[in-house]
């Protein structure tokens, strides 16, 4: 199942270092980096979020620390059972 934007997440974006996104209802939250060949890199086990803004610092590393290189990259938020996935790109 696919989040509707205009009931789930009505805002999703990205800034340098920072994933915002938007509830409308209380939810299970876990978002998820990918690379483009699929492979996770980062991963945000939020638990349940209250309804509203969010923000999440991404500091450009994967799981163990180390920088991600330059390439396109996604990201994948997921509230209960419904999800959306963004697409990115990381310049240096």
């Amino acid at each position: 199942n696919k989040i509707q934007k205009h009931t789930w997440v009505t805002r999703r974006s990205y800034t340098y270092g920072y994933m915002f996104f938007k509830l409308p209802t209380s939810a299970n939250v876990t978002l998820t980096v990918y690379d483009a060949m699929g492979r996770d890199i980062r991963r945000w086990c939020m638990g349940i979020q209250s309804p509203g803004d969010h923000v999440i610092h991404w500091d450009g590393t994967n799981k163990h620390g180390c920088r991600v290189t330059p390439g396109v990259y996604f990201c994948r938020l997921m509230a209960d059972n419904l999800e959306t996935i963004g697409k990115f790109i990381i310049l240096r």
